[in-house]
């Protein structure tokens, strides 16, 4: 993930797994446009949460628990 996130000819990276997607997320630089499809619980796992979405740039993710 490190490495697609600073590869100037990437534009987006798409996490695939609960831990990417949780490890991804809690980033605090974001210098792509990242999806994180699989968090599981953002309130244990910490993740940012505003107005129902992520509350970061360049942030968009999926939570499976509603």
């Amino acid at each position: 993930m490190e490495r697609r996130l600073t590869d100037p000819r990437t534009d987006l990276v798409t996490t695939l797994g609960v831990t990417d997607s949780q490890t991804a997320a809690q980033r605090v630089e974001r210098i792509k446009r990242l999806v994180a499809p699989f968090v599981t619980n953002r309130g244990i796992q910490r993740l940012p949460y505003r107005d129902g979405a992520s509350g970061r740039p360049n942030l968009s993710r999926v939570d499976l628990d509603g």
